[in-house]
């Protein structure tokens, strides 16, 4: 009789309970309830019937006999039952669960994504942006200490992005990456457009000049890229550095004339029989790295294919 209790105790259990199981997917947990079938039996040895030993099946293994002899010499509390020692009995079962869930977002303790602060590596285009390059606030060589600057600031844009990749994406996109003197792009710091606009012009008048209205054109290319609404300040600087008669590029060396504000051109072809000195324009973020040509403003008809604010570049 006390075999026959302690076996469906056992059985009870191991068999006839629910086992929880925790399965980790990304930082979501997920609890399954499920039951494990097992045989089990009960041996005792004939020459020494005292011997008592456990085996153990799961449905469809193979048997396991647990080397832990059983000792029967426990009483029950009611006096009516010997009780053997406890045995742990470890179930191996594989249960395949299917969770359909978006990989979270790496964000910092103040809630900014890691990549905010952990900025990406240069890559593509960015990593050969200041060979040769003219700073583009200033119009200086940048040489070997020069820096790469975000237009929109990469506080901002850091934040418009959902993933990693996207990230990396946004950090070496070269239409919001200008050349930069290291002086200039730690002055610039965060700045907004009407923040930096107005600190520029002050600081260098000349580069304000030149490239003010490309600043313009791209902060306002990569807000509607990327999503960044523009807010009222930052519209009315965006307008007023274009409205203010700058070029949209750097003059290259042999631009010692100045053109008149408002002069406008049928085509390239009148604007150089006019006398009208070619620009340098900007390729892929590079100032200089493309030909040389008239702004797009003087010459309304011809296409600006790359972006830079200047057409007809030879």
């Amino acid at each position: 009789m006390a075999k026959r209790w302690f076996l469906a105790l056992l059985v009870g259990a191991i068999a006839g309970g629910g086992v929880a199981f925790a399965i980790a997917q990304n930082t979501r947990t997920v609890e399954v309830e499920t039951t494990a079938s097992v045989e089990v039996r009960l041996w005792r040895n004939v020459a020494d019937p005292e011997r008592l030993h456990l085996s153990t099946r799961p449905a469809g293994g193979s048997w396991t006999t647990h080397n832990d002899r059983l000792d029967m010499s426990e009483r029950s509390p009611s006096g009516n039952w010997d009780q053997s020692n406890f045995v742990m009995v470890d179930v191996p079962i594989t249960v395949s669960v299917e969770i359909e869930e978006s990989a979270p977002s790496r964000t910092t303790s103040t809630g900014e994504p890691e990549w905010c602060d952990d900025r990406p590596s240069w890559s593509g285009g960015a990593v050969t942006l200041l060979q040769g390059a003219t700073g583009f606030y200033s119009l200086d060589p940048v040489g070997g200490s020069g820096h790469r600057d975000h237009v929109l600031p990469w506080s901002v844009l850091c934040l418009l992005v959902d993933t990693e990749a996207e990230a990396r994406s946004a950090y070496n996109d070269t239409g919001n990456l200008v050349p930069s003197l290291a002086s200039f792009n730690l002055s610039k710091s965060d700045d907004l457009a009407h923040e930096w606009l107005p600190r520029w012009q002050a600081r260098d008048a000349q580069g304000h000049s030149a490239n003010a209205c490309l600043y313009a054109e791209r902060y306002e290319t990569v807000a509607d890229r990327y999503g960044h609404a523009l807010s009222a300040d930052e519209r009315s600087a965006l307008i007023a550095a274009c409205a203010a008669g700058s070029t949209s590029s750097t003059p290259g060396p042999a631009a010692t004339q100045t053109t008149q504000a408002g002069r406008t051109y049928a085509s390239c072809d009148a604007a150089a029989a006019a006398g009208e000195p070619r620009q340098q324009g900007c390729s892929a973020g590079r100032c200089p790295g493309g030909g040389r040509g008239f702004p797009a403003s003087m010459v309304p008809s011809a296409r600006d294919g790359d972006g830079d604010g200047v057409v007809c570049e030879q």
